[in-house]
């Protein structure tokens, strides 16, 4: 396990912990690889108080667009439509999740997330780790989702205060703006790790 890899774990090891008294299920958005959502698994796995699902949502085929609030395209980092795809280092194989009670979901997060909560395959959730990098899945998902997060549950961004990524922040300021309510924004710090998460609050 690299530096890098090492640092990954420790961050959602310690965001796993925080929802140990929390009922609910995993749902990660923007798949990839696979690297967070393996970790999760384990987790879950090593969980003796909850039983949980986790459940992936991602294209498996790179970004299918861009909204202006994403900012431009920079091919580099694998930010252009069909992206991100030649990044992927090892394929998440279905027989390696399966096992241990995880569900893929493909296709455009702002269709299938929507599509999965009224079909309620999903129930109550515990963490949400929105790592979608753009503007419409991220709107999309603190729309959909928050009313299924658990209290004391944790929604927790990846890109959030990435310059290279404008679309996520842009989407949860916006959001925090429109609620009725004081939310706490906490800044995560670390490399290889999320950057911000919202705690839901316990009534």
């Amino acid at each position: 396990m690299t530096t890098r890899d090492q640092q990954r774990h420790a961050a959602l090891t310690a965001l796993y912990a925080r929802i140990a008294g929390v009922p609910g299920d995993i749902v990660e958005l923007g798949v990839a690889s696979g690297e967070s959502i393996r970790i999760w698994l384990q987790l879950v796995a090593a969980d003796t108080t909850h039983r949980r699902t986790v459940f992936g949502f991602d294209t498996f085929a790179g970004f299918p667009s861009f909204a202006p609030e994403d900012g431009p395209e920079a091919p580099t980092i694998g930010k252009r439509v069909g992206g991100e795809t030649e990044l992927r280092v090892r394929p998440l194989r279905a027989d390696e999740v399966n096992a241990h009670g995880a569900q893929l979901i493909a296709g455009d997060i702002t269709k299938t997330l929507p599509l999965a909560l009224s079909s309620d395959m999903i129930g109550p959730v515990a963490l949400v780790f929105c790592d979608a990098d753009t503007y419409a899945p991220t709107k999309t998902a603190l729309d959909v989702l928050w009313p299924r997060l658990s209290p004391g549950g944790l929604f927790v961004f990846d890109e959030y205060g990435h310059l290279a990524w404008p679309g996520e922040t842009l989407a949860v300021d916006q959001w925090v703006e429109c609620q009725p309510w004081d939310v706490k924004l906490e800044r995560l710090t670390g490399d290889y790790a999320p950057t911000a998460c919202i705690t839901k609050p316990i009534k």
